[in-house]
C-alpha cells in the first residue's frame, strides 16, 4: 500500500516541493527489510504494480527512482499485510 508524504505548500515554490520527513527502510536494504518482517519479494510485486499502475492507468510515472525516494515501512495496523488485506496476495 503506496504512501505519498504530506506536503506543505505554504513552504513550497514554483523551485521548491517542501513535504514531511517519513521514516522507513530504503527498498535496497534488504536486511531492514527482513527485520521488518517484511518479504523482500512482496515489495518487488508491490513496486512493479505501482509503477504500471502510473504508466497504464494514469499515463504518467514517477522518474526519480533512487533508493531514498522507495521507502519500506509497516502499515499503521500490523495485521494487515503490505498489500492492506490480511494475507499477502
Amino acid at each position: 500500500m503506496a504512501r505519498l508524504p504530506k506536503v506543505y505548500w505554504n513552504l513550497s515554490t514554483t523551485k521548491l516541493l517542501t513535504m514531511e520527513f517519513v521514516e522507513g527502510a530504503e527498498v535496497n536494504e534488504l536486511q531492514s527489510i527482513q527485520k521488518l518482517g517484511i518479504n523482500p519479494h512482496d515489495i518487488a510485486r508491490l513496486v512493479s504494480r505501482t509503477f504500471a499502475e502510473m504508466m497504464f492507468k494514469h499515463g504518467f510515472v514517477h522518474c526519480d527512482q533512487h533508493a531514498a525516494n522507495l521507502l519500506v515501512r509497516m502499515l499503521p495496523s500490523s495485521k494487515r499485510g503490505i498489500f492492506g488485506k490480511t494475507s499477502n496476495f
